[in-house]
């Protein structure tokens, strides 16, 4: 039972190809969906204050034009190719003086004046609603980046508070900032000087990491077209295969962690596109701790789910994959199984994925490979997710990658073609051009949802496409 088995890297479909790697896919046969969203044209708008909105355009502009990669391995961190010396990426971002909003600067210093974190991050998150508004009454724009001052970053950190009262640290300025622009149903980025600022690096003693300039384009430009309506790529499909509803549950507590909420992410096999929805308070359980559904719970979130895909795509899916960041229960499992048989569904895999610490070890200097996999018993496996790399011949990583551990439930399919399918979706993630994720974009996208969804009241306007919460 326990033989380990490499899993082959799953290609990924660009324009008319498919490759394993992102950039290379990208910058040599183009996003998805160029050959029906021919030279997009994307209008930016930016919010901040004069020197970062001008810094911003800067940065913006320089895009036009090759970045070059400084690092020594060209395969795994290429040039960024640049959006007008490469027409493969089929983008063009519109600048315009008439898309900026500056920050009202008496009542940006107001807001930087307290000493409460919470207070500080609330009040900043708050002008920033309050400009994006202003500057939405006068014009149109497909994408709005917020472009908070390093001073602004400084009073928020917490990594090494000076002159700051850390009373209650409830409050995240990125996750309140996600959920306060949600109601202008227009994506937002947000994005801190050294992001865009070549004389600029995130303040000492800080937990940020500044990844190359070259990647940091690669990220911008990816995140910036899917959050446009673009499709960079997908995932490829045997026409022979059950259509697929891929469905992640997580669970988030709410702002003062008196309850918790489910939230819910989808991916879509056709378009990797993710629909969000929010499920009702649950109990953790007294004995062991765990977070789970009732009956009644269940059958309506996954009932949310497939009427919500019905709405996107026209029909229901032949297939549907549940995973979970915890054990299904026997209610769960009920529950589920009613919304099933309600849609007559006859295919369905639950799994619950989480991270091991459960270590695999390879001759040499190397890491594990990715895909590498270890069926325990019956019910549980082992998979790597992240590490050593063949295409670049190293492992694309700085600290020593964890597995995930893989609990069947109720599943159809077999262990090894549900592993790979994890590794699929472990490639969707259009937030940036790593090579994978560690978590399945299920689980990432449901995690990071419930992060921001905790902010909006209940009854409170969610927007069901990802684009709008990443």
């Amino acid at each position: 039972m326990n033989k380990l088995t490499v899993i082959r890297e799953p290609l990924l479909e660009f324009h008319e190809n498919k490759h394993v790697d992102i950039k290379f896919g990208l910058s040599k046969f183009g996003p998805f969906d160029k050959s029906y969203s021919q030279n997009k044209i994307i209008k930016v708008g930016i919010v901040g204050t004069s020197h970062t909105i001008d810094n911003m355009r800067k940065w913006l502009e320089k895009l036009n034009s090759k970045i070059p990669s400084k690092k020594d391995n060209k395969i795994l961190h290429p040039p960024f190719p640049g959006l007008e010396t490469n027409p493969e990426l089929n983008t063009k971002i519109s600048i315009n003086s008439k898309y900026e909003k500056v920050l009202n600067p008496v009542e940006l210093q107001k807001a930087l004046n307290h000493n409460n974190h919470d207070i500080v991050a609330k009040d900043t998150a708050t002008l920033f609603k309050k400009t994006i508004e202003s500057l939405l009454a006068k014009t149109s724009v497909d994408l709005i980046i917020c472009c908070p001052s390093e001073e602004v970053y400084k009073k928020l950190r917490i990594e090494n508070p000076k002159n700051l009262k850390q009373e209650t640290l409830a409050v995240d300025f990125h996750d309140l900032l996600k959920a306060k622009s949600l109601e202008f149903n227009i994506p937002t980025q947000l994005m801190w000087p050294w992001t865009y600022t070549e004389s600029l690096s995130p303040p000492s003693k800080s937990s940020i990491s500044l990844q190359s300039e070259s990647t940091r384009a690669w990220n911008f430009y990816i995140a910036t077209y899917y959050k446009t309506s673009g499709i960079p790529w997908r995932m490829t499909r045997d026409p022979e295969v059950p259509t697929t509803c891929y469905v992640g549950i997580s669970f988030f507590h709410n702002i003062k962690k008196t309850k918790v909420s489910s939230s819910i992410a989808q991916v879509f096999n056709e378009k990797g596109e993710g629909i969000i929805m929010r499920g009702e308070p649950v109990k953790i359980n007294k004995n062991d701790k765990q977070v789970n559904l009732s009956e009644k719970d269940a059958f309506k979130l996954l009932d949310n789910a497939l009427t919500t895909y019905k709405d996107e795509h026209f029909n229901f899916p032949a297939r549907v994959v549940l995973h979970k960041s915890s054990a299904f229960n026997e209610n769960e499992l009920k529950g589920f199984k009613r919304v099933l048989k309600k849609y007559y569904i006859e295919f369905y895999d639950f799994l619950s994925i989480r991270r091991s610490s459960t270590k695999l070890f390879r001759e040499g200097y190397y890491v594990p490979l990715r895909g590498s996999f270890l069926q325990l018993d019956n019910k549980n496996m082992i998979l790597y997710t992240r590490g050593s790399i063949n295409l670049y011949q190293e492992y694309p990583g700085m600290y020593i990658p964890k597995p995930l551990h893989i609990q069947l439930f109720e599943t159809q399919n077999s262990p090894l073609s549900l592993a790979t399918e994890i590794l699929e979706l472990s490639k969707m993630n259009y937030n940036n051009s790593q090579f994978s994720e560690s978590m399945p974009i299920t689980l990432r996208t449901s995690r990071n949802v419930g992060a921001i969804i905790k902010y909006i009241t209940k009854g409170g306007y969610l927007p069901p496409s990802y684009r709008f919460y990443m």
